[in-house]
């Protein structure tokens, strides 16, 4: 846990002392004598107005409260009552007290091991496809499989289970310390004291049992992750220092099938506040097995990976250096695939293909590719898919214009036809190789943003191509409001002026 989440899991803990000992000095200060609070009074029942009011207090948390009837059930008990004490009536409201923060707790962890889970999940699940490759792209995690992840036992119990059980045992040790303290004529003082001490060992208590539970949902995340990379054995890890048990100690190296991982047995956690990890275990030759394998591209970041794997709008994924995604491929290969991609394009442009279905294929060195006015689309033999999409959107744009339209037009036609063309290639999940014309293609996402446009940016591109060659950037004007202020329509028009004069370098 981060510092900052457990300075929050403590003022969960210092709230609820503070009101329960507020609770208890409020029936001091109203029954107490100098020798204490007296069991005789702690005892005496409560009447009239008091009663009512307390018994309305109680229905109403119960009616409220969406915890599990099993854990109000002593509430529901006293609410039934006809006659209660002072005493129970104290007990009662440090019932209520001790659910709330149990409440919270569970709140905080189901939010922190879910995350936890995610990231441990991704993360290795990243490293994996960077190393040895992955034989199926990775996919997002369905929250239902999270959930079922974090209720999961280890040693009988799952961490809610354990959560609720500590609550019950705070409840019954506060009441255990309120009786002490009468019994002995303690002061408040004396009282609040204890108090204190006993909320500090819950936290304590708390604090171990979120440590351990991370461990074993971090370890089932990285179990998951081995799986969908195929491996079938994992390495147990210890962390060797001073504090490393025996148990964990003698384990440390040790290899495991992973269909028979089985957490305190043969993975971590093997007890409370366990810091050991599993890795995987590729002794058996399972990093050689790269067959139809697709390993992650040199300079793709997690960011980036996670962004197109993993989340619902993907940014575009830029790979500096086109030689890591490059394939050679034939002129057959390279017809085939831009038969696959011309249908994909078209209905996002507005307009037909003019390609006339010839691909020339050349080594034309530094230029990756280009459309002749022929209309057949020129290539070198190891370009990436994602200049095939740039050159079929040339030829549903540039080719219904002509020549000199183009070249009076010609970076206004390249920055939407690269902008269109880097939005259909994440949405069929193609890694986009960078480009002399991504900065300008930025500006236009400034523009966009500082629009506040929600539109997804493929929609948003789409529109912009379907314009006029040599008027789009006047279309990109007409969306500049003129309900703002003086600033903000001179910082847009500043934009567009940006995008109008941009020139590739």
């Amino acid at each position: 846990m981060t510092t900052e989440e457990l300075r929050k899991l403590k003022r969960y803990y210092v709230k609820a002392a503070a009101d329960i000992e507020r609770d208890i000095a409020a029936l001091y200060a109203k029954y107490a004598t100098e020798n204490g609070l007296s069991m005789t009074a702690a005892r005496k029942l409560i009447r009239g107005d008091e009663f009512k009011s307390w018994r309305l207090t109680l229905e109403e948390y119960v009616r409220k409260s969406k915890v599990d009837p099993k854990i109000l059930r002593e509430l529901n008990t006293l609410t039934a009552r006809s006659r209660i004490s002072r005493l129970e009536a104290l007990h009662a409201r440090t019932l209520m007290e001790t659910i709330d923060l149990a409440e919270r707790l569970q709140e905080a962890a189901d939010a922190h091991l879910a995350r936890a889970y995610l990231e441990t999940y991704y993360g290795n699940l990243y490293d994996f496809h960077k190393t040895i490759g992955l034989s199926t792209p990775p996919n997002a995690v369905d929250a239902k499989r999270v959930e079922s992840v974090l209720q999961t036992a280890w040693v009988g119990k799952n961490y809610s289970s354990r959560i609720w059980a500590n609550q019950a045992r705070l409840a019954n040790e506060l009441e255990a310390t309120l009786l002490q303290a009468i019994h002995r004529g303690s002061s408040i003082q004396q009282l609040s004291k204890a108090l204190s001490r006993r909320m500090d060992v819950a936290y304590s208590n708390a604090e171990r049992l979120i440590r351990t539970e991370l461990n074993a949902v971090e370890n089932r995340a990285s179990e998951a992750a081995m799986k969908a990379a195929e491996f079938t054995h994992y390495q147990f890890m210890a962390t060797l220092d001073r504090r490393t048990c025996a148990r964990c100690g003698e384990r440390d190296g040790e290899v495991y099938k992973l269909s028979e991982m089985n957490q305190g047995e043969n993975a971590p956690p093997m007890h409370a506040r366990c810091r050991c990890t599993i890795v995987a275990y590729d002794g058996g030759g399972n990093g050689q097995r790269v067959a139809g394998r697709e390993r992650l591209p040199e300079g793709v970041t997690y960011k980036q990976w996670r962004a197109r794997y993993v989340d619902g709008e993907p940014p575009t994924i830029i790979i500096n250096n086109y030689e890591d995604v490059a394939k050679v491929r034939t002129q057959s290969e390279f017809t085939a695939l831009a038969n696959q991609i011309k249908p994909i394009v078209e209905p996002y442009t507005g307009r037909a293909s003019k390609w006339n279905g010839k691909i020339m294929v050349a080594d034309d060195g530094d230029r990756a590719g280009g459309k002749h006015w022929s209309c057949s689309i020129r290539l070198n033999p190891d370009v990436p898919e994602h200049v095939l999409i740039h050159e079929m959107i040339h030829s549903c744009s540039a080719s219904h214009y002509g020549a000199q339209k183009f070249f009076e037009n010609k970076f206004e036609e390249e920055l939407t036809v690269h902008y269109l063309s880097q939005e259909l290639a994440v949405l069929k999940k193609i890694l986009v190789v960078d480009s002399g014309y991504d900065n300008g293609v930025e500006l236009i996402r400034e523009f966009k943003r500082a629009l506040g446009i929600k539109q997804p940016d493929l929609e948003f591109a789409s529109a912009l191509i379907r314009q006029p060659l040599g008027e789009r950037w006047d279309w990109l004007g007409g969306l500049i409001p003129f309900g703002g202020t003086i600033e903000q329509y001179q910082n847009l028009l500043s934009k567009l002026e940006a995008i109008r004069q941009w020139k590739t370098s």
